[in-house]
């Protein structure tokens, strides 16, 4: 609500000529006057305002549209932290494997060379065996880059340096649906 208020005095004088007798032309002169007070008090409430329920409107359907944001950019983050996540794991797994593939190779390297040594295999077989056990060693270089690259990825999204991450339980009770 708004209210204001006025308040004026005024002070008037005046004049006044008068004659007693028609025919006489002596006139008197008397000075009147009189004081004129105003007081004024407005009080203006507003009933109903529709620009004010276009602007509540307005208002929620802002409030709805950032809510709506924070849960796509909290899903967002979800998505990127468990593609992360298991980028590790896979990266992890691959290492893994690609290690017990170099020792095999080695083993097998080995077994060539001492074969061929002993003049029981053939140098084809031992260069064939060198160069598997070569190629194996190139990959777990490169698995080494892969998991560190997704180590990286992962330490961007939870702000921390990673340094190890568990892997996933064996086994995962799974539980009936209840409809």
């Amino acid at each position: 609500p708004q209210l204001s208020g006025k308040s004026t005095a005024q002070f008037t004088n005046f004049e006044v000529l008068s004659i007693n007798n028609p025919t006489d032309t002596n006139y008197k002169k008397a000075k009147e006057g009189y004081v004129s007070k105003t007081y004024g008090l407005q009080l203006n409430q507003t009933i109903f305002d529709w620009a004010a329920f276009k602007r509540l409107s307005a208002a929620d359907s802002t409030i709805a549209q950032a809510e709506a944001t924070y849960e796509s950019a909290r899903k967002d983050l979800v998505i990127r932290y468990v593609t992360a996540y298991f980028g590790v794991l896979t990266a992890q797994d691959t290492l893994r494997a690609d290690l017990e593939a170099q020792s095999a190779y080695k083993q097998q390297l080995q077994q060539q060379s001492s074969l061929y040594r002993s003049g029981l295999g053939s140098v084809t077989d031992e260069k064939n065996a060198q160069a598997a056990y070569d190629t194996s060693n190139a990959l777990v270089v490169a698995d080494r880059l892969a998991l560190n690259k997704a180590k990286r990825a992962l330490s961007v999204i939870v702000g921390q340096p990673v340094e190890r991450v568990d892997s996933l339980r064996e086994e995962i009770p799974l539980v009936a649906p209840n409809p």
